[in-house]
């Protein structure tokens, strides 16, 4: 599809492109995170997911040079007239058709890698072989069997759902993976208005994406150094409820190092709690129904990040309305209110993100409560578990704590 997107010159094409990219992607992504275990130690896991953001983030800096490299390269062969078949010498300003080709090359690349280094000899693979059939035989399933397996499919489904309401743990990470994820995304839509509107400077919100990208690789950094000796289960919401309340500090900031600083924060901790939610599910969910949690998962971030991109700017607008008829500034001034002597800027941005952190922060507590365990005591344990060197709370200790008694057995 990357290989083909410089060839597309219509809209909706581009969003036929951009559909079929999604589908592939939401095939991909849970099949990756549920074969995970399969190659990795359980005792590794941590180290995996915390290698696999790694993937994520720390390849951003690499990219920006070779792009530069690449657009140079595009605009020398754009100049020779008989490679316009490829879409290099298209006037439509600053193309950057050969990015989108080395883009393409990277995926068979990775295509290969993983079929030849990574998923050759697991034990999936080898029963596959083993229970090989003919093409022949494959032509007589009946349409009747073929119906049996889509009743199945349908049954599996439903059955991962159903272990998602009743196991505590694997239900508290989606609660707070998904709903923090939908207030931390309005940052990415509102990030340059507020850098403009209440930090003065709209150039300082790509320092505001680096502050992030450095406190997500510290929260990386310390998930491997403290996985062994913080209990992940009641850390989890700890870090969920400290996202919500770095993201607050941040943007009540006025000031561009200490706003940074919340955003670092926010970063910081909601790296940690990635990689530990995904640590968690890894580890209480077994095999066969990894890969549709994972489904589900991924299926419910990526709708509230959807959510989250869309509703941020209507909200801005609708709350900058609000306080513009409570303070009584008119256009162009900043809506201000004058608390205790101070003048605290309140555009609808800041509104808006301020609401985004309370998000966060409610999803914090809705984990732990879904796992039945007292927030403060969450908060309590999970900073002492990384102090005193706590070596972990299983799902019996759960249990015996109080946790949810319809999924006691399954995570058990």
């Amino acid at each position: 599809m990357y290989l083909l997107l410089p060839l597309v010159r219509t809209v909706p094409g581009l969003i036929l492109a951009s559909f079929v990219l999604e589908v592939f992607t939401m095939m991909w992504s849970p099949a990756k995170e549920a074969t995970v275990p399969a190659v990795v130690p359980s005792e590794r896991l941590a180290h995996a997911n915390s290698l696999g953001l790694v993937a994520a983030y720390a390849t951003m800096p690499i990219a920006g040079p070779i792009q530069f490299l690449l657009k140079s390269l595009n605009d020398r062969l754009a100049e020779i007239g008989w490679l316009g078949f490829l879409g290099l010498n298209r006037s439509l300003g600053d193309t950057q058709t050969l990015a989108f080709y080395f883009d393409a090359l990277s995926f068979v690349i990775s295509a290969m890698i993983l079929s030849r280094f990574v998923f050759r000899g697991l034990p999936s693979n080898a029963r596959h072989a083993e229970h090989a059939v003919e093409p022949s035989e494959v032509a007589e399933v009946s349409l009747e069997a073929e119906k049996t397996h889509l009743s199945a499919v349908w049954a599996d489904i439903r059955e991962g759902m159903a272990f998602i309401f009743v196991s505590p743990v694997v239900r508290a990470v989606n609660i707070g993976l998904a709903t923090g994820l939908m207030g931390g995304a309005m940052l990415i839509p509102l990030g340059p208005t507020f850098a403009r509107y209440v930090i003065g400077d709209v150039r300082t919100f790509p320092l505001f994406i680096t502050a992030l990208g450095i406190g997500v690789a510290g929260g990386v950094v310390l998930v491997s150094l403290i996985q062994n000796r913080v209990p992940k289960e009641k850390a989890f919401p700890f870090l969920v409820v400290a996202a919500g309340i770095s993201l607050f500090f941040g943007v009540s900031m006025s000031g561009f190092w200490l706003a940074a600083l919340g955003v670092m924060g926010l970063g910081l901790f909601a790296g940690a709690s990635y990689v530990l939610g995904f640590t968690l599910l890894q580890q209480h969910t077994d095999a066969e129904l990894r890969g549709r949690i994972f489904t589900t998962l991924l299926t419910l971030v990526r709708l509230c990040v959807m959510l989250a991109l869309l509703m941020g700017p209507v909200l801005a607008t609708i709350f900058n309305g609000f306080a513009r008829t409570a303070t009584g500034d008119p256009e162009p001034q900043v809506p201000t209110w004058s608390l205790f002597g101070f003048d605290l800027a309140v555009p609808g941005v800041r509104l808006t993100l301020w609401l985004a952190s309370v998000i966060i922060f409610a999803a914090g507590v809705l984990a732990a409560r879904s796992m039945n365990l007292r927030i403060r005591s969450s908060l309590r344990t999970g900073w002492n578990g990384v102090r005193a060197g706590d070596q972990g709370t299983t799902c019996s200790d759960l249990d015996r704590t109080g946790g949810d008694d319809a999924g006691s057995e399954d995570d058990r």
